[in-house]
């Protein structure tokens, strides 16, 4: 997936879990009907070569993401096309409603409706904004690389 490009996949709600080629990391998620999730792919370095790291993001952040200028994945890159739409994303609804937690009670009063398909996840691997946000894991790599450098910086040459 090259930089800068998106693609939305219809996905059935229940647990799935998402990975790229970064297999010792990924995201598990219980997709909840008529919600959106947005994925992004952040580019981590390795030893010989970079691999892909999945971001889950909030469909706030995701959707100006994808407005602020990602375009869609080339058609040529889609394995699966039957859940996989490399069409422009369109965001003329409003977000969904957070889905709300009911007591057990209320579970057992009501009959349970049923749940259409996801509507869209979409992933992206895009970095994140350069503005006041940051990533826990860019956070911690930061914090690791100032006390690298403040610990390399303590050690004198005795002489």
């Amino acid at each position: 997936m090259e930089n800068g490009r998106y693609f939305t996949a219809k996905i059935d709600p229940g647990k799935h879990t998402f990975r790229s080629n970064d297999q010792q990391s990924g995201v598990a998620l219980d997709l909840k009907a008529g919600q959106e999730y947005f994925l992004r792919v952040e580019i981590a370095t390795g030893m010989l070569k970079g691999h892909g790291r999945l971001v889950l993001t909030a469909p706030e952040q995701g959707r100006f993401e994808v407005k602020a200028g990602l375009k869609p994945l080339d058609e040529g890159k889609v394995a699966d096309r039957t859940r996989v739409s490399v069409e422009e994303a369109k965001f003329d609804y409003p977000l969904p409603a957070p889905a709300k937690t009911a007591t057990a009670t209320q579970q057992q009063a009501q009959p349970l409706p049923q749940e259409p398909a996801v509507r869209e996840v979409v992933l992206s691997d895009t970095p994140a904004p350069t503005d006041s946000q940051t990533s826990l894991g860019d956070a911690a790599r930061t914090a690791r690389q100032k006390k690298q450098a403040s610990g390399n910086s303590a050690v004198s040459n005795p002489q």
